[in-house]
């Protein structure tokens, strides 16, 4: 007579050590997979954040120097520095002592910044608008003779660096040569 494996007693119920360890390798595959792919999307989550801040902080930068531009337009109270770094704004030229904002570049620290002066020229609010990684502001005319500034920004990681650039033309009619701006 031929023994079953039921007569034998071997109809225990539980699983093998081989199958044990195969369950056991599968689970460490599918765990070091998921593991990894969530260190990646918090990788790419991080430098993602990080790209959003540098492009918000360069437009900002854009935005300030624009708008800084297009207040002192009717005055042409503008002065760019001879190496193109920083950018001077005369509040009132009608006024020999006025008060005046220096938008400039710190090449050593990345920083751009605006730093407000009296009228006797002491230092007064200072912020730092944007970390940058190059900035210029060269003033130029147009075809009709109208002064124009070329604004430049790079900004980024150094794998990624990206450019804003943006022409600004004044738009008053007839602006005067601006009388020299005082320097911080």
């Amino acid at each position: 007579m031929k023994t079953t494996p039921k007569a034998a007693g071997l109809n225990k119920k539980g699983f093998t050590l081989i199958e044990l360890v195969v369950a056991l390798a599968v689970s460490t595959i599918l765990g070091v997979i998921l593991v990894s792919t969530g260190q990646t999307g918090v990788t790419y989550y991080k430098r993602i954040d990080r790209d959003m801040m540098s492009e918000t902080q360069a437009r900002a930068a854009l935005s300030l120097v624009t708008v800084q531009i297009r207040q002192h337009d009717a005055t042409g109270a503008i002065s760019v520095s001879a190496d193109n770094r920083s950018i001077t704004f005369l509040d009132d030229p009608s006024v020999v002592n006025s008060t005046y904002t220096v938008v400039s570049f710190d090449a050593g620290t990345g920083k751009l910044h605006a730093q407000e002066y009296d009228s006797l020229g002491a230092p007064g609010a200072r912020v730092d608008v944007a970390l940058l990684k190059d900035f210029s502001v060269v003033q130029s005319a147009n075809a009709f003779n109208q002064p124009m500034f070329l604004i430049h920004l790079e900004y980024g990681e150094d794998e990624a660096v990206r450019t804003l650039d943006q022409s600004v033309t004044q738009r008053s009619a007839g602006v005067p040569t601006p009388s020299p701006v005082p320097s911080p």
